[in-house]
C-alpha cells in the first residue's frame, strides 16, 4: 500500500470520527436543553407556589378572599395587603410569561395551567377591581393576555 492511499483511509477515518463527535454533540445539546426546560418549568412551579406562600395563612387568607370578591369592602389597610399579593403573584405570572415568550418554558402548558387560573384571578369582582387601578404595574403584552385581548 502507497502513502497516497494511507494518507486517503486516513481521511476518510478523520471525516467519520468528525461526523460521530458532531452526532454526539447534537444529542448532549439535545438532552441538555430538554433538562434546562425541565428545571426551568420546576423553577416556575416553586416560584409560584412561593408566590402565594402568604395567602395560605391568615390574616393573609380572608383578606385575599375577602378582596377577591369585593375590593372596596376591605379597610385601607387590608387593601394594602390585597394590593401586595395581588402585584406578587401578577409579577410572578408576568415573569413566567416572558420566560415563555423566550422559549424557556412550553407555551401550551402555560397556557392551560396558568391562563385560566390568573385570568380568573384577575376577573373576579375584587381582582377586576384591583386591575383597573394596578394593571399599569403590568407590561401591556401580560394585560392583554390575562385579559383574552391577545
Amino acid at each position: 500500500m502507497n502513502w497516497d492511499a494511507i494518507g486517503a483511509i486516513g481521511e476518510i477515518l478523520g471525516s467519520i470520527a468528525v461526523l460521530v463527535s458532531l452526532v454526539y454533540l447534537a444529542i448532549q445539546i439535545r438532552s441538555n436543553t430538554d433538562r434546562l426546560r425541565f428545571e426551568a418549568s420546576q423553577s416556575v412551579a416553586n416560584s409560584a407556589d412561593r408566590g402565594f406562600d402568604p395567602i395560605y395563612y391568615e390574616p393573609c387568607m380572608s383578606i385575599w378572599l375577602k378582596g377577591q370578591d369585593d375590593y372596596d369592602a376591605l379597610s385601607a389597610g387590608d387593601q394594602q395587603i390585597f394590593h401586595a399579593l395581588m402585584v406578587r403573584n401578577l409579577n410572578n405570572f408576568q415573569s413566567q410569561y416572558h420566560a415563555v415568550n423566550e422559549g424557556y418554558l412550553d407555551a401550551d402548558v402555560f397556557r392551560r395551567t396558568h391562563q385560566g387560573f390568573y385570568s380568573g384571578i384577575v376577573s373576579s369582582p375584587g381582582g377586576s377591581q384591583w386591575f383597573k387601578e394596578g394593571r399599569h404595574m403590568l407590561t401591556e403584552d401580560v394585560q392583554a393576555f390575562l385579559t383574552g385581548d391577545r
